[in-house]
């Protein structure tokens, strides 16, 4: 059995942030790869042949920032490095992820129980701060350690600590590209079609108070200079559909356990 690969994404420079998190991975004796992150952030995106910007600006009502789509093809490029391997799971973290008490145990366990059967799913939320919609399954035991696995329906914010299956990596670099939309909002969607996404709770990892790099960068809020006069109907339609699909998704689930 292939041993867990564990991906670090980290910006060239960012040396601060390596620094804290390989602390905090030495303290837990856990080995893990760093992965350069794609750095977008200063990057004219009309070059950048990943991104769709008309299809952003129709889905969003606002252009991405470089930041956003160059947090987005790193994800591809880590997804991509599970696929060339023969692992079947693979645990991507974020430079600014932290981890918790119990959190590698309980993905060790949570891997343990989808190789043994239990669970099918594409990607595990492993950093969700809270869960809006979503249904009960089991326990996840490691030790003194327990977290309940929820089927994420509407799956969670933020990227910081993504545990991916084979099956899930493939559907996430097939549909990757053009880029539309930042990359948590890419994975929520897709994961609506199938329902495979899933999530702990409570988490297995949480952020440091590192303050990011891609606002500082930019000195402002992401995206605000590009907004449409449309974009407050556009994030309000999307909103919705996610909330319809997820509760809708949520209905199935539950008449699937009764």
């Amino acid at each position: 059995m292939t041993e867990l690969p564990i991906y670090l994404i980290n910006l060239d420079g960012s040396d601060a942030r390596l620094d804290a998190a390989t602390s905090a991975m030495e303290a837990e004796n856990v080995p893990f790869i760093r992965h350069a992150a794609f750095d977008g952030r200063y990057l004219d995106l009309r070059e950048v042949p990943e991104y769709g910007a008309r299809a952003a600006r129709a889905l969003m009502g606002r252009d991405l920032t470089g930041g956003e789509v160059g947090c987005f093809i790193s994800h591809v490029e880590v997804a991509k490095r599970l696929l060339s391997s023969d692992a079947d799971f693979a645990l991507v973290l974020e430079d600014d992820m932290k981890p918790l008490p119990g959190g590698f145990a309980l993905t060790r366990a949570l891997i343990a129980e989808a190789r043994a059967g239990r669970d099918q799913w594409d990607v595990a939320h492993l950093g969700a701060e809270k869960l809006k919609i979503a249904t009960p399954l089991h326990l996840i035991e490691a030790g003194a350690h327990r977290a309940m696995l929820h089927r994420a329906h509407y799956f969670p914010m933020r990227t910081t600590a993504l545990l991916w299956s084979r099956t899930g990596a493939e559907r996430f670099v097939q549909t990757a590209y053009p880029i539309t939309c930042p990359v948590d909002i890419h994975l929520r969607r897709l994961m609506q079609q199938n329902d495979g996404g899933v999530a702990l709770s409570p988490s297995c990892f949480t952020t440091t108070d590192a303050e990011s790099e891609i606002v500082a960068a930019a000195g402002k809020k992401r995206g605000t200079d590009s907004r449409s006069p449309t974009y407050p109907i556009k994030r309000a339609a999307r909103v919705i559909i996610e909330n319809r699909r997820a509760s809708l998704l949520q209905r199935r689930a539950r008449r699937g356990l009764t």
